[in-house]
């Protein structure tokens, strides 16, 4: 990617930007928890799942 390690950096810092712009208004605020939340939700089924992944490789053997 052109300019790869810097726009990475950027990009992150773009995005942390939101984040606390978000958390700044009252409007937007429940949008951030919501947010917060659901990517904890994913996390925690994507761990899940990965977690599993090579139980199931083994049993393929």
């Amino acid at each position: 990617m052109p300019g790869a390690p810097v726009t990475n950096w950027i990009a992150l810092a773009a995005l942390a930007f939101v984040v606390v712009l978000m958390a700044a208004s009252d409007d937007t605020r429940l949008g951030l928890y919501v947010w917060a939340v659901w990517c904890t939700i994913l996390t925690i089924g994507y761990q899940a799942t990965n977690w599993r992944a090579p139980q199931r490789a083994r049993a393929r053997r």
